[in-house]
């Protein structure tokens, strides 16, 4: 890799799969080696990405960072949230959040062109273990209390930053679907009532 690196003058590199890297191997690049993580970091450090997702209640998606000696740390790009489906199964979740780190990789680049990012310091006090085969079953079995709350987390967070740009048609259909979220509070005990008329939506607001 040093050999490779010295020819060809490469800065940074980006991981497609692979193992624990040495820090002597890290140190070559001067701008830093690239990993898209299956999961939100620290949550879901560790191999079981996926596992952990639900263990720990955490939102799908893939973590963007620059890697350093310890495993699943370093300093986070971004984290790209996955869309989660009322109906979706492990399986259509694991292949979107494949997906998903193309679509990251592809964000990564541009960002890299522009030269408009900023690297944020990943906490992460511990490495996850790697889970039993006992334990991977009982977080299965926990899998659609996960998505149900991940799904309507989602479509909460939607319908606030609807009612806020005074998007009627998607305000309509998401309180279409849940009705219940009409008394949904911000963290301020804002309703979305409310969120519209402080904006000045007045055609969200009589509807």
């Amino acid at each position: 890799i040093e050999a490779l690196q010295k020819k060809y003058l490469f800065s940074r590199a980006i991981i497609a799969g692979a193992r624990i890297i040495s820090e002597d191997v890290i140190k070559i690049f001067p701008d830093g080696i690239v990993n898209f993580h299956p999961g939100k970091i620290p949550a879901t450090s560790g191999l079981d990405a996926f596992f952990y997702t639900i263990k720990n209640q955490a939102p799908a998606g893939v973590t963007a960072h620059f890697i350093d000696s310890r495993v699943d740390a370093g300093f986070q790009i971004f984290f790209e949230e996955l869309v989660v489906g009322p109906d979706d199964s492990p399986a259509v979740i694991n292949f979107n959040n494949y997906q998903l780190q193309i679509e990251a990789l592809r964000k990564t680049l541009e960002i890299f062109e522009r030269g408009d990012f900023k690297a944020e310091p990943l906490i992460r006090p511990r490495k996850n273990l790697p889970m039993e085969p006992s334990e991977k079953i009982k977080m299965l079995e926990n899998f659609s209390e996960w998505r149900a709350g991940q799904y309507i987390k989602q479509q909460e967070r939607m319908l606030f930053e609807n009612c806020q740009a005074g998007n009627l048609e998607v305000v309509r259909k998401i309180l279409g679907r849940h009705p219940e979220l009409l008394e949904a509070r911000v963290a301020e005990g804002w309703t979305p009532l409310i969120v519209s008329a402080y904006n000045g939506h007045l055609g969200v607001v009589e509807h």
